[in-house]
């Protein structure tokens, strides 16, 4: 999304004379002006602080001006260049001097004011100070001289001062001429001077006929804003790239009324020149009460850092805006910069998981902390969004954390500081109270920036105000600073409450009030704050300070000047009594008037109009004015987060009041257009806090209206809060009524036309499938496998529900069956083969009991085929591959038969392309390579042509090539095998980027290094394969670090040190191998006591066994082999078993070189049993396990068992080799050896002491 902007456009005009042009500008000419800017992401905001006037008619001009006075010169240099002057026949209302003296020295304006108006204060400051350095863009319009014949007597003073009775008014008249001439005779500004004509309506009793004048406006301004933000618009950023921005203005602001503190920035300076040795921290939390610097002073440290060449500074702050709030917004803005320092591709990561940002973050931190020092800066790591990954601070591993790398972190003292303070190289670092000197520097630079002299008494005061013995109020700066800019910013109405009680001189009364102020002031922050707003209620009244307050407490981000301009006044409203939101739904009526206005032309919404109160709104916002920013887009938010609970404790709203609020600003943001950045941030939480939860899913799931940024921003928001809250709020709202309540009467009669019912399968089918595509792929890692099908469960009542209502919608079953699919999946990811197979064999029977299961309903055959395939990989996954091999033939051959009487889509092709990789699985189970090649073979041009149609089905394609890849490997066929695998590498690399939170994806990426790794054994490229199987182990590691719940995970992980182990076996390097293959095992006999080894795991098992007795790990391999045995039992394949069977005699010939006749017998005998029910009592394995069994007895002297077991191995073997074979010359001399022992002993009648011997001897 491009980034959006404001433009400011400041008014200046007198009063009531121009009220029609004003109104005009409003109605007609900004309109034109809106509607172009909102095409180029930029939102228009004019400031006419006389705007209202007609509406609020108690006001006297003087009384009215003299408000404008206060915040004009203020509301002029926010809105610069920008500026827009009406003048006609009056110079408008001159205040007295003292009051304008006020304003000009606030605003360091010198100018000498006397006898000057408003109006043409505004023009001075405004066009001719030196605040606005583009005078280009001050725009003048001139109106000639009205009918004045046509206008009552009795009114025509108030549109020219000639007609005025008062002489001093009078005078006005050619003061204006004066100011008109010099704006003309300026030569940059005589080209910006413009002169309209209008009539005058005596019907009315209004100036009239303002087409021209509009034309004028329209023409003289939209070419200049057209090109101005044609100059300034940016490249779009990133999310990191934005927040990186927003931060580094937020430091620099801080930083730049920043008093040094020499002592404390020395010694955190300190921290970042040490290398990671000895009793260096790598971790520092700087800790502090509310407002005691921590932020200011991290800022300055920032600045400091910045001017370092030799190092690489990462810096965030969670106190910028809501997204800063985010642990994944900082790891997108650390991203961003540590990719920038790589001289890496910046990727889109909207979509990636908590674990995905974190596994990305720490790999680029160990490549960048290997070139430079690193310093990463994090303020107010309180404020992250609530949740134990917060709280606890999991994301900040000490086992990930790289050397030369320095973390200094902001915190109120809580759980998070003490979570750094008790990590190893971890510790607090407490900010100190300031001092007496730092105090009068920043009281100093106040008063000097309100270009005053700070009275020494007062001074003193605030210096000396103690909140208890020993703790003075000061220090803590931002009490200090509230303090002191209070004291600057009293005004002739405080003045004048004490007039009437001192009889001095006005230094003195002044003096007076604000010593008075500093005794009244609490000692704390927040009592402080608890002041100020009494003192503004006692300015502006209860209700409008309790609306401004409440409107920036309930913001998510703050509020643009429209958006304030538009609520502020209905929040008044709502606290006096005129908005009853609990008996009326606005925000449907809101929705439903979108509706209708787009399809029924009269149809018009009717809403109270409320009177304008910008002069309101700017006179509380210079009220609280140091306690307010503007961040990203203009909006106007607490700066401090002290203030913002301080604001919410002053003002106690209870939890109904909060819902309404909230409720009001969703009606809002409803009416905005659907790319409004507001409403596309702000919407969703907005509706989710009013507990407006039906149009919150409608939002959601809507195909049509909703744009692809606030689905963005609402799938965040829900992570957010399942993060806080876990997955059950979001099953209660999915699980609750979706009933539309309309109270708006003109859209009764258009929603009674229309099904409730028909509304609600719309609803539901949009929320059910926006979580499955946004939201489901990206919970984390905390939601519990059992909350998972708890939600999906939740879709399906509810699709199952609208399914009872519309029997013929094909649309509602497919999604259920994919919900189904999802149940399923899950189930078997968990081997819980049990409950998976009662969930496929009910999807199953549903599609065999379908009457429409023949040739005329292809998907319905499609999907059963599917079904079939779901129940083969359970069969699969618990070792039943004979009755898995079944049902992928069945459905198989339901899609071949369905492939010949219908054309080949996508859909069709993916299946059938499926049914024959599953086959080919099989096959290559069995140990029929050529069968299996087969399969694949036929497979893959099916998934390259589904892949063509649809990217999704890629995946398929690049797993087949693998398998394809893997067959070719076993063949010796290097050069084939080497460009299935990268193809499949690349594709499978592709998808993984693509999708940063599928797990699936990052593990087949994971399995493609290991099929590369492969490869390169067999080309003898050691360096390479041990480089692929690291690159495995290190990504299954990091995933596993984020949930070690994850069985899938683990024996993945176990997978890849078995593969790192065998890379490192060829390379030569037999101890680090031993160490790979032992963790593999421990992790893999784990989860085989567990029994929670598929398939796939249970072959792992036996490629254990084999390697581990190879590297004399006898003692394991001990454990392993009778584990393999067993295992290989439940294979139905018998070349399987005969395989584990043989290594395990291979195991035994070994035991018996190293003479562990026991160890070796225990092996045997189990083999025996093993092969009887494998091979059978006439097969070479059965004899050569009893010829070992005959070596045993041998040896311990047991002749006559000895000659037995030769005698039987030497006629199985003569049977089945021949009496000439080798083997059987073997046997026969054995049997031999021990018949002649056995006829030396019987002649010499030692036979027991022989035994004896030969039982310590071969």
């Amino acid at each position: 999304m491009k980034k959006w902007t404001s433009r400011p456009i400041f008014i200046s005009s007198t009063f009531k004379d121009m009220q029609s042009e004003r109104d005009y500008l409003r109605s007609h000419v900004f309109p034109r002006i809106e509607e172009k800017l909102l095409g180029r992401c930029c939102q228009l905001e004019p400031i006419d602080l006389r705007q209202g006037v007609e509406e609020i008619r108690g006001d006297a001009e003087s009384t009215r001006e003299q408000k404008i006075l206060r915040v004009c010169l203020e509301e002029i240099q926010l809105s610069q260049p920008y500026l827009i002057v009406l003048l006609g026949d009056r110079y408008g209302w001159i205040p007295p001097e003292s009051l304008i003296n006020s304003a000009v020295v606030d605003a360091g304006f010198k100018i000498d004011p006397v006898d000057m108006s408003v109006t043409a204060l505004e023009i001075e400051y405004g066009v001719f100070h030196q605040i606005n350095k583009n005078i280009q863009r001050c725009f003048f319009f001139f109106r000639e001289p009205l009918a004045w014949e046509q206008i009552p007597l009795n009114r025509q003073a108030e549109f020219s001062d000639k007609f005025s009775q008062d002489e001093k008014i009078k005078v006005g008249y050619s003061k204006l001429s004066e100011l008109k001439k010099r704006i003309e005779s300026n030569p940059t500004l005589a080209s910006h001077v413009h002169t309209y004509h209008a009539e005058w309506d005596a019907t009315k009793g209004k100036v009239a006929e303002l087409e021209d004048f509009g034309n004028i406006v329209y023409d003289a301004l939209w070419p200049n804003l057209e090109k101005d933000i044609h100059r300034t618009t940016k490249d779009e950023l990133s999310d990191g790239q934005e927040l990186e921005e927003t931060v580094g203005g937020f430091f620099d602001s801080l930083s730049q009324g920043y008093i040094k503190r020499e002592n404390i920035e020395r010694q955190l300076l300190s921290f970042t020149i040490s290398n990671d040795s000895g009793d260096s921290p790598w971790a520092i939390c700087i800790t502090g009460s509310e407002g005691s610097g921590k932020s200011s002073l991290i800022a300055k440290l920032a600045t400091e850092l910045q001017q370092k060449s030799n190092l690489l500074l990462l810096s965030h702050s969670c106190g910028v805006n809501t997204e800063s709030t985010s642990i994944n917004k900082c790891l997108q803005h650390c991203l961003s910069v540590l990719c920038d320092f790589l001289a890496l591709p910046y990727n889109d990561l909207k979509q990636d998981s908590s674990e995905s940002l974190e596994r990305k973050f720490y790999s680029l931190l160990q490549l960048a902390s290997k070139k430079t020092r690193v310093i990463i800066l994090l303020d107010a790591i309180d404020q992250f969004d609530e949740s134990i990954r917060s709280k606890q601070l999991t994301w900040i591993d000490p086992k990930l954390w790289p050397d030369n790398t320095l973390l200094i972190a902001t915190s109120i003292k809580n759980e998070q500081s003490q979570v750094i303070d008790s990590l190893p190289g971890g510790m607090e670092f407490q900010v100190p109270p300031i001092d007496e000197k730092v105090a009068r520097e920043i009281l100093s630079k106040v008063w000097h920036k309100h270009h005053r002299q700070a009275p020494d008494i007062v001074i003193a005061a605030l210096i000396n105000k103690t909140l208890q013995p020993r703790y003075y109020a000061r220090s803590n700066p931002l009490w200090l600073t509230l303090a002191a800019e209070h004291l600057n910013n009293l005004d002739s109405d405080d003045f004048n409450q004490i007039q009437m009680n001192v009889e001095s001189n006005t230094s003195d009364q002044i003096l007076e009030l604000m010593l008075d102020h500093v005794e009244q002031m609490p000692c704390d922050v927040t009592g402080l704050y608890h002041f100020l707003f009494s003192r503004a209620i006692k300015a502006f009244g209860e209700t409008e300070v309790k609306s401004f307050l409440a409107l920036l407490i309930i913001a998510r981000s703050g509020w643009r000047r429209n958006d304030i301009d538009y609520l502020f006044p209905r929040f008044i409203a709502y606290f006096n009594g005129e908005y009853n939101i609990e008996n009326n739904d606005i925000v449907t009526d809101a929705v439903l008037s979108n509706v209708f206005s787009r399809y029924d032309k009269d149809y018009q919404y009717t809403e109270k109009v409320i009177p304008a109160t910008t002069l309101k709104i700017a006179e509380l916002r210079r009220f609280f004015l140091r306690s307010l920013t503007y961040r990203k887009s203009f909006k106007l938010d607490f700066l401090h987060k002290a203030c913002r609970s301080a604001a919410t404790q002053y003002i106690s709203l209870n939890a109904q009041t909060y819902t309404e609020l909230h409720t009001l600003a969703s009606a809002y943001l409803l009416y905005q257009r659907p790319d409004d950045p507001i409403r596309c941030d702000a919407l969703p939480f907005h509706l989710l806090r009013a507990k407006n939860y039906y149009w919150l899913m409608v939002e959601y799931g809507s195909s049509n209206t909703t744009h692809s940024t606030e689905i963005n921003s609402t799938t965040d928001l829900f992570i957010k809060e399942i993060e806080a809250k876990g997955l059950q709020w979001i099953i209660a709202i999915t699980e609750g009524d979706m009933v539309i309540k309309v109270t708006d009467e003109n859209a009764v009669n258009h929603f009674s036309e229309l099904s409730q019912k028909d509304i609600q399968r719309d609803v539901v089918k949009g929320w059910y499938k926006r979580c499955q595509q946004e939201l489901l792929p990206r919970l984390p890692s905390s939601v519990s496998h059992q909350d998972r099908l708890e939600l999906i469960q939740a879709f399906m009542n509810k699709l199952e529900q609208i399914a009872k209502d519309f029997p013929d919608d094909d649309e509602i079953q497919a999604e259920i069956d994919i919900a189904q699919r999802e149940v399923t999946a899950i189930q078997l990811a968990q081997h819980d083969f049990s409950s998976a197979d009662q969930t496929i064999a009910h999807i199953v029977n549903d599609y065999e009991h379908l009457p429409e299961i023949n040739d005329n309903s292809p998907i319905d055959k499609i999907n059963y085929a599917g079904a079939l395939i779901m129940q083969g990989d359970s069969e699969a996954g618990q070792g039943n591959t004979k009755n898995a091999e079944q049902r992928y033939k069945r459905a198989n051959d339901i899609l071949n038969k369905l492939a010949e009487k219908n054309s080949y889509d996508s859909f069709l092709l993916k299946a059938l392309g499926v049914s024959y990789d599953k086959l080919g699985d099989m096959a290559r189970n069995h140990g029929n390579q050529t069968l299996a090649e087969e399969y694949y073979y036929k497979a893959l041009p099916m998934f390259r042509q589904s892949a063509d149609s649809d990217l999704m089905n890629q995946r398929d394609l690049s797993l087949c090539l693998s398998k394809i890849g893997e067959l070719e490997i076993d063949k010796k066929q290097l050069d084939k095998a080497e460009q299935y695998l990268t193809e499949h590498f690349d594709i499978a690399e592709r998808l993984a980027k693509s999708s940063p939170n599928n797990m699936e994806l990052q593990r087949d990426l994971s399995g493609a290094y290991g099929r590369l790794q492969q490869l390169a054994i067999q080309k003898g490229e050691f360096s390479k394969a041990v480089k692929y199987a690291k690159a495995q182990v290190d990504f299954f590691e990091q995933l596993l670090s984020s949930d070690d719940t994850n069985i899938n995970w683990k024996q993945d992980l176990a997978g890849s040190y078995y593969n790192y182990g065998i890379a490192l076996i060829e390379r030569g390097n037999d101890e680090l191998a031993s160490v790979n293959m032992k963790k593999s095992a421990q992790i893999t006999i784990c989860l085989l006591n567990s029994n929670a080894l598929d398939l796939k795991g249970k072959k792992l098992v036996f490629g254990l066994f084999s390697e581990l007795f190879e590297l004399n790990d006898w003692e394991l391999a001990n454990e392993l082999c009778f584990r393999a045995l067993s295992l290989a039992m439940e294979f139905s394949d018998i070349n399987i078993r005969t395989q584990v069977g043989r290594v395990a005699l291979l195991f035994a010939d070994k035991l018996l070189d190293q003479q562990k006749n026991d160890e070796a017998e225990k092996v045997l005998v189990t083999l025996s049993s093993f092969f009887l029910n494998t091979t059978g009592n006439n097969s070479l394995e059965y004899f050569g396990t009893i010829n070992y069994l005959g070596v045993i007895s041998k040896r311990r002297g047991d002749l006559d068992d000895a000659e037995r077991k030769y005698r039987q191995v030497y006629n199985g073997f003569v049977c089945l080799l021949g009496e000439n074979d080798l083997g059987t010359q073997t046997v026969k001399g054995n049997l031999d050896w021990v018949m002649q022992k056995k006829a030396d002993l019987s002649k010499s009648g030692c036979l027991s002491s022989l035994r004896k011997i030969f039982s310590k001897r071969e």
